[in-house]
């Protein structure tokens, strides 16, 4: 079970100038932007590009508030600005080569000491809540973490766009019985690859997660979109995957849509 489906989008270079700044949170290298209202942030937690990976720094910038990128996948071979997998690699081709680093260095075990300590961090800094927003592999970092266990920032809503919980597969484990432990209100963005029977209307983790959540949560189908498009479609002609308006005006609902979630739980002013 891989974490990007064939047909997904592959990596996605950028020419933005991110306008927030690297640093570090609780030993734990960070890219933070924006300014906190109401003690409350938002946490993304990237796909297996990482904190740099296509367009995911500047939709940190534009989201409003206070957001946060945590550096925690050990790089393969030399990353993406250091973390996680490098621009080149082809993970619909060659997952498999990456699934020996995935299950000693990208568990849940070893990334979620890492995001508690960002967390803790700015807990001390005077933040009471927090969102959560994930990519991908992401998603499934998010649904390991909102287990119902106290986390150090108590955690409110997640939106999990295009999600990959069948890593959960290379395990032998079960998608569906992680979900049914997440404890919070989550809004899927499911792209064409994302199976309908997980992830759609009638799927069996988007029940799990309504379960939880006293129905507060929601899922919604991008049909004409591909696996990876929000972080990782192309807008620009000449990008490395994917192109045009359609993409844009996907990405520009999934976003709108992920800002007022996150309204509607008062992370977001």
């Amino acid at each position: 079970m891989s974490c990007c489906p064939p047909g997904s989008h592959g990596f996605l270079a950028h020419d933005y100038k991110a306008i927030g700044k690297e640093t570090s949170a609780g030993g734990v290298e960070v890219y933070e932007t924006g300014t906190a209202v109401d003690k409350k942030m938002t946490i993304i937690v990237g796909d297996v590009w990482g904190w740099d990976g296509g367009r995911v720094r500047q939709i940190a910038d534009q989201l409003g508030g206070l957001v946060v990128i945590a550096k925690m996948m050990k790089p393969y071979e030399s990353g993406t600005n250091g973390d996680a997998l490098p621009p080149d690699f082809n993970i619909g081709e060659k997952f498999a080569e990456i699934v020996p680093h995935l299950k000693e260095n990208w568990t849940p075990e070893v990334v979620l000491p890492q995001l508690k300590k960002v967390m803790t961090h700015y807990r001390t800094q005077g933040i009471e809540e927090c969102g959560m927003i994930g990519y991908c592999y992401g998603c499934w970092i998010i649904s390991h973490l909102c287990q119902g266990e106290e986390t150090p920032l108590p955690v409110k809503c997640a939106v999990m766009s295009h999600p990959s919980l069948g890593l959960e597969g290379v395990f032998e484990r079960d998608p569906t019985a992680l979900a049914s432990k997440v404890n919070i209100p989550v809004m899927i963005h499911q792209a064409k690859e994302d199976d309908s029977a997980l992830y759609g209307e009638s799927g069996s983790i988007f029940a799990a997660f309504q379960k939880n959540s006293d129905n507060k949560s929601k899922t919604i189908p991008f049909p004409e979109m591909h696996h990876g498009f929000v972080t990782r479609g192309a807008i620009k002609n000449g990008f490395s995957t994917g192109s045009g308006d359609e993409v844009e005006k996907a990405v520009t609902k999934a976003l709108s849509l992920t800002v007022e979630f996150l309204k509607e739980f008062k992370i977001l002013a």
